[in-house]
């Protein structure tokens, strides 16, 4: 969970992940990563285990994932649930990471038995993601809800998929593993339903209607192979990846010439004129349109461009991430 990783801009064989909010955060934790729902740290983890890898561990428990192709040609989006999965199945994962890394059968009714299918995680990684969890803040307007001994009880993760589909919440404590699901029997878009804001206030209700268990559920002895602090991590552990220490990114934009501004041009020769294009922010390298013809691309924030004739001038800049900035001046 102490691991540093690089939350930043990443290229995979032309898949490009981007964070839901936008924004980048430079180095995080693993724990930050994952309580912020950040989406290149998951892709890059999986890049490294590989997608077959991962899957079979489903395979191994007699629970494999819906993809519609095979484990060899399942992309990176895995990470980022481009699988199928029902809700009853989300929520049965989940508990096995309440139970120490144990997927067990479920159980509908209080008198049936819980055959165990296999160990789905190690207990020492169930145990650090239990840890992770049970930091996720609460929905707005709820308390932490708390054990009887006064540690966090309920650990827990939402999510919405793409084009608001679904939205959902799983948590667990001690007792229980609760999972909701909120969206369209017809799977149309349910606009603006996100998982921390529309299922998981129903999630602590359930929780709120639930037995309160004497410990929290991160509570319990570590497992063999857990750390004992993050001081113990070994040399190869304090960094994923050999990606450098990575600063926060500042939003591309236009310095020069900028949006609005009226420009008494220098003349060259003829009616053509030279002119200097500043960029900063964004991630090189750049490519710059000038009246609609694109030029080299750029790997500094300044160049020179030719300008034919007078009047109004539209200008853009794409960096290598895509992102896109605009201004329109004019030449007197």
């Amino acid at each position: 969970p102490d691991t540093i990783v690089a939350d930043q801009p990443i290229d995979l064989a032309g898949y490009r992940p981007d964070n839901a909010d936008g924004v980048f955060s430079g180095d995080i934790s693993m724990r930050q990563a994952l309580i912020l729902s950040k989406n290149t740290v998951p892709v890059m983890l999986l890049d490294a285990v590989g997608v077959p890898a991962f899957l079979s561990r489903f395979r191994t428990v007699g629970k494999p994932l819906q993809l519609g192709t095979s484990d060899a040609e399942a992309g990176l989006a895995v990470a980022l649930g481009g699988v199928g999965v029902s809700p009853e199945q989300l929520t049965w994962f989940y508990s096995a990471i309440a139970n120490e890394g144990e997927l067990k059968e479920l159980r509908f009714a209080p008198g049936d038995r819980r055959r165990s299918l296999g160990n789905l995680f190690s207990p020492a990684a169930a145990n650090a993601v239990a840890d992770i969890l049970a930091d996720v803040p609460p929905p707005a307007g709820r308390a932490r809800l708390a054990a009887q001994d006064g540690t966090r009880r309920v650990a827990f993760k939402t999510g919405t998929s793409y084009g608001f589909r679904d939205a959902w919440a799983v948590g667990f404590d001690k007792l229980h593993t609760v999972g909701v699901w909120i969206g369209r029997p017809d799977g149309a878009p349910h606009l603006g339903a996100y998982g921390v804001s529309a299922a998981a206030p129903v999630m602590m209700q359930v929780f709120d209607a639930l037995p309160v268990p004497k410990k929290g559920a991160a509570a319990g002895r570590k497992p063999l192979g857990a750390l004992a602090s993050p001081r113990s991590l070994p040399e190869r552990l304090r960094r994923f990846g050999s990606t450098p220490a990575y600063q926060t990114r500042e939003p591309l934009e236009i310095l020069y010439p900028r949006e609005g501004a009226q420009i008494a041009a220098q003349r060259d020769q003829g009616e053509t004129f030279s002119l200097p294009l500043k960029v900063a922010g964004g991630r090189p390298p750049y490519r710059w349109t000038v009246l609609g013809e694109e030029l080299a691309p750029e790997p500094t924030g300044e160049r020179w461009a030719a300008i034919s004739g007078r009047g109004q001038i539209d200008i853009a800049v794409t960096d290598a991430d895509g992102k896109v900035d605009k201004a329109t001046f004019w030449f007197e």
